[in-house]
C-alpha cells in the first residue's frame, strides 16, 4: 500500500507552496523512501487547514510612498529616479515612511491566525544542538556550538582531542539583544593570541579585538572601522585593512572610499598604527592582506566588486613589506593564493581555465608563461583547495554534490576521499605538518556529520553526530538523471 499525502500552505495572494511525500507500508514495516521535492521535515510542518486559517484578512491599503522630481542624463539617456529621497537615510521623513511601513506590515501579520502555530513548530525543530568542524592550533583545539535557538554560535576551545570543551567566547554575552555577531578569529603563528572581528546589529562595519589564549583575558588592543577583512598574522602584531573614520551623522550611509592597509603591533593604539599600502587613484578597490603560515610572503589582493581580483605580493625574509610586486594583473580573472610550498607560490585561477586549476609561480619569475600547473582544469568545477599535513585536499562539484580529492604537493592524485553519500562536504583546513583534519557533510537526509580524517592512513572516523529531534532513517536520498 502506497499513501501519497499532500499539504497547501495558501497565503492571502492566491499563491500554493506544495509539500509531498510518500510513505510506503508493506507487512507492517516501513520501506525507505527517495525523495525527490523536499525532505519530510518540511511536509511534517504542514498543518490541516480550517475555514479560520483560510478566511481573508481584511486590510486597507498600503501607505502612499511620495514622489519628487528627480531626472538625471546619463549618455544621452533621461533616467528618472522618483524614490531618490529614501536614500538618505538619516532624514526625519525616510525615518517616518520607516514607521508607518512597519506598522502597516505588522498590523498585517499578526492577524494570520496559524502565525504562532507556524513559529512554534519552526522552534521545536529548529531547536538542537549544532556544531561546527573543530579545527587545531597548538595544542588546543576550536569548535562553534549552538545549543539550539541561542543567537550566535559560541567558540569553545579544549586541551587535546580528548579534553574537556570549555567556552573561549560567548557573542551573546556582548550585547542584552544578542545582535552582537563574531566575525573571523585569527591566531598568531605562536598560537599565543587570537584576533577576532565583531559586528554590531547586522552592520558591515567591524571591531577587531585580541585575547590572550592563556589567561582568557581580551587586550587593550582594539581596531575600528574595518569591513570585509580581519587580520593577518606577523611577528608581534597583524595587518588589516580599514577605512578613515566617518563622520558621526553618516556611519550607516556614507560611501567607504579609499580603503587602507595597515600593520598593528600589539600594545599600540591604532592611531600609531603603520600604513602600509594605500592608493591615492582608485577610491573604490578593496584590499586583503594574508600572510603565508611561515611567515615568508606578504599578499594584499585588490578587488573592484565581487569578481574579478590583482594581487600584490612582498617577501618578507628578503625585504620590507611595502616593496610590493604585482603577482596576478587584475581585473579579468579570478585568483586566490592558498599557501607555499618550497618557495612557491600556490595558486588557484580560473586564467585559461573556467573551472578552475591550481599552479606554482616562482616569486623571482611570476610571469604567466612561467606558471607550473599542479592541479590541472576538469570537467567538473574546483571550488576549492586546502594544503594540510604536506597533501593537498581539493574539493569539486558534481552532479550538484561534493566530491574530495588527495593530492601530493606535485599534483598527482592518491585518493578520492569516500564520503556518505550524496550530499555537500567542507572543511579540510589546518596546518602544514598537521596529522589529521576534520571536515562535516550534510545532505537533505542527513543533517550533519562531523569526521576526523587520518592523513597518513587516508582513513576517516566519525567524530560526531548531530542529535536531531526526527527519525529520518526512513529516508534516502538519490539521483535520477533525465535526457
Amino acid at each position: 500500500m502506497v499513501k501519497i499525502k499532500t499539504c497547501f500552505i495558501e497565503s492571502h495572494y492566491k499563491t500554493s507552496l506544495l509539500f509531498v511525500w510518500f510513505v510506503s507500508v508493506k507487512k507492517n514495516r516501513m520501506k525507505k523512501t527517495y525523495l525527490y521535492l523536499l525532505p519530510a521535515l518540511f511536509a511534517a510542518a504542514c498543518m490541516k487547514p480550517t475555514p479560520k486559517t483560510l478566511a481573508p484578512i481584511k486590510f486597507g491599503a498600503p501607505p502612499v510612498t511620495k514622489t519628487v522630481d528627480v531626472n538625471d542624463n546619463y549618455f544621452g539617456t533621461n533616467i528618472s529616479d522618483p524614490y531618490r529621497w529614501l536614500e538618505n537615510d538619516t532624514a526625519a521623513d525616510v525615518a517616518e515612511w520607516v514607521k508607518t511601513q512597519n506598522a502597516y506590515t505588522f498590523d498585517y501579520l499578526k492577524q494570520i491566525p496559524y502565525r504562532d502555530k507556524i513559529k512554534q513548530r519552526l522552534e521545536k525543530i529548529w531547536n538542537y544542538a549544532k556544531y561546527s568542524s573543530p579545527f587545531k592550533k597548538g595544542e588546543n583545539y576550536f569548535f562553534y556550538k549552538n545549543d539550539g535557538l541561542q543567537n550566535q554560535s559560541v567558540l569553545y576551545i579544549q586541551k587535546g582531542i580528548n579534553g574537556t570543551p570549555e567556552v573561549l567566547l560567548d557573542p551573546n554575552t556582548l550585547s542584552k539583544d544578542g545582535t552582537v555577531s563574531l566575525g573571523g578569529i585569527t591566531f598568531s603563528h605562536d598560537n599565543k593570541y587570537m584576533a577576532y572581528s565583531i559586528g554590531k546589529a547586522g552592520s558591515d562595519w567591524q571591531d577587531i579585538l585580541v585575547m590572550d589564549i592563556t589567561t582568557r583575558k581580551t587586550l587593550n588592543d582594539k581596531i575600528e572601522w574595518t569591513k570585509f577583512g580581519g587580520a593577518t598574522w606577523k611577528g608581534n602584531g597583524f595587518y588589516y585593512s580599514a577605512y578613515d573614520k566617518p563622520t558621526k551623522s553618516n556611519i550607516l550611509s556614507e560611501a567607504n572610499t579609499f580603503q587602507k592597509v595597515y600593520y598593528h603591533e600589539l600594545g599600540q593604539t591604532q592611531d600609531k598604527d603603520r600604513l602600509v599600502y594605500s592608493d591615492a587613484t582608485h577610491p573604490l578597490r578593496y584590499y586583503w592582506p594574508s600572510v603565508t603560515e611561515d611567515e615568508s610572503f606578504l599578499f594584499i589582493n585588490i578587488s573592484e566588486g565581487t569578481s574579478g581580483a590583482e594581487i600584490w605580493f612582498s617577501d618578507l625574509k628578503n625585504g620590507k613589506d611595502t616593496n610590493l610586486k604585482l603577482l596576478v594583473k587584475g581585473f579579468e580573472n579570478n585568483p586566490g593564493v592558498i599557501e607555499t610550498n618550497n618557495g612557491k607560490i600556490l595558486l588557484m585561477t580560473d586564467h585559461d581555465a573556467p573551472k578552475y586549476k591550481l599552479v606554482a609561480i616562482d616569486p623571482a619569475n611570476p610571469a604567466k608563461e612561467n606558471w607550473q600547473t599542479i592541479i590541472p582544469e576538469s570537467k567538473h568545477l574546483l571550488e576549492w583547495v586546502s594544503l594540510v599535513g604536506n597533501k593537498l585536499f581539493a574539493g569539486y562539484q558534481k552532479d550538484v554534490s561534493s566530491h574530495i580529492y588527495q593530492y601530493d604537493l606535485i599534483g598527482k592524485q592518491e585518493k578520492e576521499i569516500e564520503l556518505p553519500g550524496i550530499g555537500t562536504a567542507g572543511g579540510f583546513g589546518g596546518s602544514k605538518n598537521d596529522a589529521e583534519t576534520f571536515y562535516s557533510f550534510t545532505s537533505f537526509t542527513v543533517p550533519s556529520l562531523i569526521y576526523k580524517y587520518d592523513i597518513a592512513s587516508g582513513k576517516s572516523e566519525l567524530f560526531k553526530k548531530i542529535e536531531f529531534p526526527a527519525d529520518l532513517s526512513s529516508f534516502e536520498t538519490k539521483q535520477a538523471f533525465y535526457p
